[in-house]
This record gives C-alpha cells, sequence and structure tokens, in this order.
C-alpha cells in the first residue's frame, strides 16, 4: 500500500500478498496497526494528496486520480473530513509556506514530491528511482 498508495488495492489483494486468508489478515491487521486495512488506505492515500497539493502543481482532479480516487467528488469529501478543508483551500492555505527548503519525502512512500519552483526531485516508490522534472 505504502509503495502505491493510489493502486487499485483490495483486502483480497492485500492478504494475497501476505500470504493469508483475508480473515486473517483483517484481524492481524486490525490487531497490530488499531483500524481496517482500508482505513489505513484511506489515511495513507489522505496523507498522500495532501503532498500532492503542497509541493505539486497538479490539479485536485489529477491529484485525486494519483490517489486511488476514481471520482473527484468522492475525492473531495474524504479529503474534507480528513483534513477539515476542501483541497482547493489546503493548497492555499500552504501555498505561501511553500518553498525549496519544504521539499521532503511523504513518510509512507518516501517519494520526493517536485516543488512549484520545479526542482527536479528524486521519487522512490519502492519498485525503482527515476527523476522527474
Amino acid at each position: 500500500m505504502a509503495a502505491d498508495p493510489g493502486g487499485n488495492h483490495t483486502v483480497k489483494s492485500l492478504a494475497r500478498i501476505a500470504l493469508m486468508s483475508r480473515s486473517a489478515f483483517m484481524s492481524t491487521f486490525a490487531k497490530t496497526l488499531g483500524k481496517t486495512p482500508m482505513a489505513a488506505l484511506r489515511d495513507l492515500r489522505m496523507r498522500h494528496a495532501a503532498q500532492l497539493l503542497k509541493y505539486s502543481c497538479l490539479d485536485v482532479e489529477q491529484v485525486s486520480r494519483q490517489s486511488g480516487y476514481v471520482s473527484r467528488a468522492g475525492f473531495t469529501r474524504a479529503f474534507k473530513e480528513a483534513f477539515d478543508k476542501f483541497p482547493t483551500e489546503y493548497r492555499a492555505a500552504t501555498e505561501e509556506s511553500t518553498n525549496a527548503t519544504d521539499l521532503q519525502p511523504d513518510p509512507m512512500t518516501r517519494r520526493y514530491i517536485t516543488g512549484k519552483n520545479g526542482i527536479t526531485s528524486t521519487i522512490s516508490t519502492g519498485r525503482r528511482s527515476h527523476l522527474r522534472n
């Protein structure tokens, strides 16, 4: 999940990766992290979306898709619930504080997001690293 927060993850696919039955995976995950896999995925996606809104020039629709949402409306509702701001409000509030020294990796995905100033940064998704302009 952390390597690809926008991926098409399901409990079944995650259980298969963990080599566990669906029910054993759900139980173990909840006992270990204190939340369901889908709740953890939603939180991960929201943190990823917040990083994209803060550090990239992607529009809300693009951020929505890269965060695993097919519906902008569904993404906007989930983001508002998570951050108590609409995505556009969140971006506006963080724009003033964003500069080249603010470029930080997302702690869950270890991705570096390109700053609004166009600085090239390394992105590591766990699969392969590459440069992004």
